[in-house]
């Protein structure tokens, strides 16, 4: 046995039995040495990858002579689960969270044999966009006709959209900078509640309010 590589067959394991007139007869068995922790690696997420709320984790290629006992997750060094049974994965909830993280699976054999393998970073966005309204009528403004809102936007998970909301309601969208959102205020109520929200792409959202805005009334 002794040289043989992990896991290459150890050759055979004889017992030989003698009598004490001197009859003799053997036993033997092939026996296979495992000095080698368990191999895989990550599949899911990404490196790099922008996620919010809860993603999976999941490993691929895991395998190892004497079986796999147990795959543990840690996130920043904590430890989030267990799991004991192939495919392996893991659910990773990131809550309120934004910034980088650090998955890290651990690969333990039936011997109690670790492999931890390379971190995978990722990064959790769960804020919403950088959101400012640039120009738009003054609060208690009165105004006619259609009235233009602009706005800027920004977010590390980019930008996807801004809707104008009037009294809780969408009445215009906008998908590309620079942002400028109209509303005919000739079908709006007397008194104007306006907002404008912004979402990003992983579908975060922040809502910027803007004072109230005061249609014009023609007289009959």
């Amino acid at each position: 046995m002794e040289g043989r590589r992990p896991g290459e067959p150890g050759g055979q394991v004889a017992v030989i039995l003698t009598d004490h007139v001197g009859n003799s007869s053997a036993l033997s068995t092939v026996v296979q040495v495992d000095n080698d922790p368990p191999a895989g690696r990550v599949l899911t997420p990404e490196p790099g990858a922008r996620l919010r709320g809860t993603f999976t984790s999941t490993l691929t290629g895991v395998s190892d002579l004497s079986g796999v006992v147990t795959a543990r997750l840690r996130v920043n060094g904590t430890l989030v689960g267990t799991d004991t049974t192939a495919p392996y994965a893991l659910a990773v909830k990131t809550g309120t969270y934004s910034g980088n993280l650090a998955l890290s699976w651990t690969l333990t054999d039936r011997w109690g044999q670790p492999r931890t393998l390379p971190p995978r970073t990722v990064a959790a966005d769960n804020t919403g966009p950088s959101l400012s309204i640039t120009k738009a009528p003054t609060n208690n403004a009165t105004v006619k006709g259609t009235v233009t809102v602009y706005a800027k936007a920004s977010d590390p998970s980019g930008v996807a959209r801004l809707e104008l909301l009037v009294n809780g309601k969408v009445v215009a969208k906008d998908t590309t900078s620079v942002y400028a959102l109209r509303v005919n205020t000739t079908t709006q109520k007397k008194t104007m509640k306006v907002q404008v929200r912004a979402y990003d792409k992983l579908g975060n959202t922040k809502i910027h309010h803007h004072p109230h805005l005061v249609p014009q009334v023609t007289p009959i």
